[in-house]
């Protein structure tokens, strides 16, 4: 269990609900985070390697947590006896997202067992947008003249050109064109677009798409006629935009076939276009020969490879599947 447990990222939710044949008493001292202080009887020692296991991985045992009625406590009894040993436990730095857990009296899930529920209210957890390098946008200085030109008397002016050794004049002279690059030209955000083909982006379109999206929201909070008009207008306006903007882009490119620009720009849109086709979504994980989970595409390409080189070039014994095979033949033989 603590293996499984550990190959559990850090930001996954982990529910885990058994019978863990153990007390944990009702007392918590010096285990607070972990134990609410609300259980019933004596901890014995399977209950300890229960408490063991929630304080080593940050888990709250949820029954404990929410005080309840002896008989609400109670998830096993047989003839007089009865204890508590079924629990749920969660992380402990998301307890908050448990609102409610409780035993419901009478024999629902098996004889003896009781059952448990928990009352859970995730809270949307908004993706975040992947943070790359912020980078100079040179590509101004080929599509905008004016720019082209002011780069280059800035440049011009500030390099200095009286250094004698070759480094020291490289790195304070590519300062200088990095610097106005900055000023003149402005840089990227740095997020990472995984999910969007954004080579043929306008910011116009991004202002009518935030539009658009507000007026969405708006129609789904009031549902009026004339919300959801307005919202189907924005709509079409939109898809419009879009598919001009594609439209223009694409000419862009044929255009552009024959020069140099063009040429790097079909290479970045290929190995785009190459990467969103790899079929990665369906295997994310796979374990090496330790069994260790790889989560990483090279690593899982690695394993791939050892497994099959392996497969493919490992030596049967042939002495035995010889003999089974002349064996075999001569008795074909004879029917």
């Amino acid at each position: 269990m603590d293996g499984v447990m550990q190959e559990v990222e850090e930001h996954e939710r982990v529910i885990v609900g058994a019978d863990l044949n153990g007390h944990v008493g009702c007392e918590n001292e010096a285990i607070g985070r972990v134990h609410g202080g609300h259980g019933i009887g004596e901890r014995n020692p399977e209950g300890e390697n229960v408490v063991d296991f929630a304080v080593a991985l940050d888990m709250a045992i949820v029954n404990t947590f929410f005080m309840k009625k002896r008989e609400h406590l109670i998830t096993y009894r047989s003839g007089g006896r009865c204890s508590q040993i079924d629990y749920f436990l969660y992380k402990r730095i998301k307890l908050g997202e448990v609102k409610n857990c409780k035993v419901i009296p009478g024999n629902h899930v098996a004889p003896q067992h009781r059952l448990l529920c928990m009352d859970l209210k995730l809270k949307r957890e908004r993706k975040t947008k992947a943070k790359g390098i912020r980078k100079i946008k040179w590509y101004k200085l080929v599509r905008e003249e004016d720019k082209k030109r002011e780069f280059k008397r800035r440049v011009l002016e500030d390099i200095d050109i009286g250094i004698e050794d070759v480094q020291e004049w490289w790195a304070r002279n590519a300062a200088v064109i990095r610097r106005h690059g900055k000023e003149l030209l402005g840089e990227t955000s740095g997020i990472i677009w995984e999910e969007r083909e954004s080579w043929w982006w306008e910011e116009d379109i991004g202002k009518v798409v935030k539009d658009k999206k507000e007026a969405k929201k708006r129609w789904e909070e009031s549902q009026s006629v004339e919300d959801r008009d307005r919202f189907r207008e924005k709509n079409k306006v939109v898809k419009k935009m879009v598919a001009q903007a594609k439209a223009k882009a694409y000419d862009d490119v044929y255009n552009e076939l024959g020069t140099k620009e063009g040429l790097n720009k079909m290479t970045s849109l290929s190995k785009a276009r190459n990467k969103s086709t790899k079929d990665i979504t369906h295997i994310k994980q796979i374990k090496d020969q330790d069994g260790v989970v790889l989560r990483k595409e090279e690593d899982i390409v690695k394993r791939w490879k050892e497994y099959f080189e392996q497969l493919l070039n490992e030596e049967n014994n042939r002495l035995i599947r010889g003999g089974w095979a002349r064996k075999h033949w001569h008795d074909d033989e004879v029917f």
